[in-house]
């Protein structure tokens, strides 16, 4: 009877929906199975692939047997309880056992030793307690650096909304999140930005790749959300997860045509795939329909200039993720495996403008901004802003030593941003209101507080109540917190047009 011991588990694919058989192993023999032990070594023992060639890990344990080297290695997942790693792994063990026979010197079998299954590699190859030493190790060095321990102080100091972030960043589905936001705005305060830049570095020192991207994602949802509303900064993610959800029609003749085939796992696919090309296609169309990268690189290859490649970006914003890049270049390494250079050619000059415009630390709906401020300069501003560029100035220093030499021209961009963010956030403004609202930014210090509430009560009489409410209220909630502290004059609110 075979040592190694597996159990066939009916899963569905997170990412396309469609159901699968898959064998997942949970006794190992080395001696039986030499490939199932390489795989064990590499760390792809629980991956798990799809008929549509999407691939995942499965959280499961593993128990591990080496009879020459008397290894029994009880391997957990993350998040197995002790209750249930002691109930699995005694399960395991008498199903082991049941199949050997027991002789002198085999007392190992009584003692297996319980490890995470990430440290399996280290335990096979006899370092487990050098890898140990040096975790501890490192452990010790991630407390000495400052950037870790001012994290930890920041995280400490904010316990309870770093509580309220863990709890948001858990939570695994997008509609759930979104809710979860709209009830918790204090997540867009400027302590949970503050919390989630230090949760980032912590995970950039641990190098803790999956953590890193799971808080980058979450902070651009509050930056974006801070900006632009939390509709806005959901919508990319909702749309995906919609279309998702959603069954196409090739969706639908392919899972008829897999069904008919009675095709139930990859190895079933892959032996049908010679006799049945029409698989081929029904797959590709599935991708094209589906999946909104292989949409988005479609339109990608139409595209004919750089400021096509960035307009098409704030339509797909998946293409500036590493999701999307990842896909791209995937896309080109096939283009020339076949042969095509004109297309690998053709699209490696536009993820090379992706690549340059993610590495800028823009967001993508700051590019509309961005391109309305460059329609807004004059020739002479604009001439400036192209030599800027021309001299490759890559960090702020190099920006800050340029405004020192033309200090118009700070002056002049500063400008044009406030009166940009001012019509996004209260709509059309007529020109005389908007440079007061620019003159009022203006006014920092208390000794100005008088001169700043004339330019209020001018502001108020530029246009009624019901033509701007928002700007209306902005302005005389303003008023009264001006009137209340300025240092002459009488102190009490005045609501103008009330």
């Amino acid at each position: 009877m075979p040592l190694s011991f597996s159990q066939t588990a009916s899963l569905t694919c997170p990412q396309c929906k469609t159901p699968f058989d898959a064998d997942i192993w949970l006794i190992v023999d080395a001696g039986e199975r030499r490939d199932l032990a390489a795989r064990c070594h590499d760390g792809s023992i629980h991956v798990v692939t799809c008929l549509n060639n999407h691939s995942g890990m499965i959280a499961a344990p593993l128990l591990y047997h080496d009879r020459a080297k008397k290894q029994l290695f009880l391997a957990y997942p993350d998040g197995m309880s002790e209750q249930q790693l002691q109930q699995t792994g005694g399960q395991l063990i008498q199903q082991l056992r049941s199949q050997m026979l027991i002789l002198p010197g085999y007392e190992y079998l009584d003692a297996p030793q319980a490890i995470p299954i990430e440290l399996l590699p280290a335990a096979m190859d006899d370092k487990l307690d050098e890898v140990m030493a040096q975790s501890q190790a490192q452990a010790e060095q991630l407390r000495n650096d400052p950037t870790v321990a001012a994290a930890l102080r920041i995280l400490q100091a904010h316990r309870a909304i770093s509580e309220t972030i863990q709890e948001w960043m858990n939570l695994n589905a997008w509609n759930k999140s979104k809710q979860f936001l709209e009830s918790h705005r204090e997540l867009l305060s400027d302590t949970a930005e503050l919390v989630l830049a230090a949760m980032l570095d912590l995970a950039r020192a641990r190098d803790d790749a999956d953590m890193q991207t799971d808080v980058t994602v979450h902070l651009e949802i509050s930056r974006t959300a801070r900006i632009l509303g939390i509709d806005a900064a959901y919508k990319k993610y909702l749309e995906r997860s919609a279309s998702n959800e959603r069954t196409s029609e090739a969706r639908a003749e392919l899972d008829a045509r897999l069904a008919e085939l009675n095709l139930r796992s990859q190895a079933d696919l892959e032996r049908a795939l010679p006799d049945h090309p029409e698989l081929h296609e029904l797959m590709a169309r599935v991708m094209r329909e589906e999946n909104p990268i292989w949409r988005a690189i479609e339109k990608l290859l139409g595209t004919r200039s750089p400021q096509e490649v960035l307009q098409l970006a704030r339509a797909y914003p998946l293409l500036l993720e590493d999701e999307g890049l990842k896909a791209i270049r995937e896309f080109i390494s096939n283009a020339r495996s076949a042969d095509d250079e004109g297309t690998a050619n053709h699209l490696q000059a536009r993820l090379e403008t992706l690549e340059q415009f993610k590495s800028s630390g823009l967001l993508v709906d700051e590019m509309g901004q961005q391109e309305l401020i460059e329609e807004s300069l004059d020739n002479e501003t604009r001439t400036a802003l192209a030599e800027m560029r021309a001299l490759g100035i890559s960090n702020e220093q190099e920006l800050e030593s340029i405004f020192e030499q033309q200090p118009h021209l700070r002056t002049k961009l500063d400008s044009i941003k406030r009166s940009i963010a001012l019509s996004r956030l209260y709509g059309n403004i007529s020109e005389d209101t908007k440079s007061i609202l620019q003159k009022i930014d203006l006014l920092t210090s208390y000794s100005e507080l008088p001169h700043k509430i004339e330019l209020y009560q001018t502001a108020l009489e530029r246009f009624a109540r019901e033509e701007n409410p928002l700007l209306w209220a902005m302005l005389n909630a303003d008023l009264a917190t001006a009137l209340s502290e300025s240092p002459v004059g009488d102190r009490a609110p005045v609501f103008k047009g009330w």
